[in-house]
């Protein structure tokens, strides 16, 4: 898939859309986005179209998005490994 497919998942319980989209393809941030509703919708649609600037700091507090970012171990913070392994999680080898 490449970052400007997307796809949409319907919450069963609340009937609400997340407008999905994978990204990774290029190699550089590996990540899934899910753009909830029309606003998310309207937010990922003004990113492709430009209307948007994701270089811009006021980008990511207009969207109404979920992300999920896989970042390297070492990018993270002491405070950030330090709740991860107060929450017992294991770093996982494969």
């Amino acid at each position: 898939m490449y970052d400007d497919d997307i796809f949409g998942v319907v919450d069963p319980e609340t009937g609400e859309t997340a407008y999905c989209c994978i990204m990774g393809n290029v190699g550089e941030n590996f990540a899934v986005a899910g753009y909830l509703g029309p606003e998310g919708l309207s937010g990922i649609l003004g990113l492709f179209s430009g209307e948007i600037d994701p270089d811009e700091s006021e980008s990511m507090f207009i969207q109404k998005c979920l992300m999920c970012s896989f970042e390297d171990r070492s990018l993270l913070e002491a405070s950030d490994l330090k709740q991860i392994k107060e929450l017992g999680y294991q770093r996982q080898m494969y």
